[in-house]
């Protein structure tokens, strides 16, 4: 109904009246306290099998099956918190022994603010679109062009510095 001008999600609307332009790929990661024990584990199966975890409401099950690795589709729902935001993620795996699952572009976040480290086990991750949307009826609008390109520079800079600092950790 034109109330927000742009969203940054990585669902995108099932509508044809919607612009959809992908910003980057995020990948799921697994971030812990610096002093959890799942920082020793071998693999992620032991993981799984040891700990409990937290993650942001899955808005669609579709979603998390096509980009979550198998083993994080298998968390029993005892083991597994869900809340609504990922803040409400970053917080309660910062203050519990829970284990967070996030997308890796929150890790700098969550390590400078939380206190949490991105665990490093090999964790393959499908890619999943971050995307700029928009209404149709905006195209034409000279100033939404002009913040439609601020934003997709802006995002695509801090996803290419995030992932640079990611690989030289």
């Amino acid at each position: 109904d034109g109330r927000v001008d742009l969203a940054i999600d990585w669902l995108v609307p099932e509508s044809k009246g919607f612009h959809c332009l992908a910003l980057f790929d995020d990948h799921a990661g697994l971030m812990a306290r610096r002093d959890h024990p799942a920082n020793k584990a071998k693999n992620i199966e032991d993981i799984v099998a040891q700990h409990q975890f937290v993650a942001m409401h899955k808005r669609l099950l579709s979603f998390a099956q096509r980009f979550l690795p198998a083993p994080l589709l298998n968390i029993p729902a005892k083991q597994l918190l869900e809340l609504s935001e990922h803040m409400e993620v970053l917080l309660t795996a910062s203050r519990s022994e829970r284990i967070a699952i996030l997308p890796r572009s929150l890790v700098i976040l969550a390590r400078e603010t939380f206190g949490l480290e991105l665990l490093k086990l090999s964790l393959v991750s499908k890619g999943f679109p971050v995307n700029l949307v928009w209404h149709n009826n905006r195209d034409s609008d000279p100033a939404h062009a002009f913040l439609r390109a601020q934003l997709t520079s802006a995002f695509r800079q801090f996803a290419h510095s995030t992932m640079t600092d990611l690989q030289t950790d």
